[in-house]
């Protein structure tokens, strides 16, 4: 690692960092190594469409929040107890449609 990455990484991870410094320090990491050619991290986003709010990473790469909960529930359950970085609507829909089959 250089020196750059290593002072980054240093600030990550000191005891007192608060929780703003080390997100963007994550971030600085992220997009250095992306910039030098680490095409293999994952991208972490999520998009709508007429068919509702898709995932776009994990093993139900571009599945709908609805699909999710109807055919991997405990999924849907790890997603919101787990992934922090969810957008509002996504987990909003993802616990709708789980609380749903639940009733049902």
């Amino acid at each position: 690692m250089d020196k750059r990455l290593d002072s980054i990484a240093k600030l990550a991870l000191h005891p007192t960092a608060q929780e703003g410094e080390w997100q963007a320090a994550a971030i600085a990491i992220i997009r250095i190594l992306r910039n030098r050619g680490a095409a293999s991290l994952p991208k972490i986003e999520w998009g709508a469409d007429k068919m509702g709010v898709r995932i776009t990473f994990g093993k139900y790469s571009g599945q709908t929040a609805e699909w999710i909960a109807l055919n991997d529930p405990g999924y849907g359950e790890w997603l919101l107890t787990t992934i922090k970085g969810l957008s509002a609507e996504f987990r909003r829909t993802l616990r709708s449609k789980l609380e749903e089959g639940r009733s049902q």
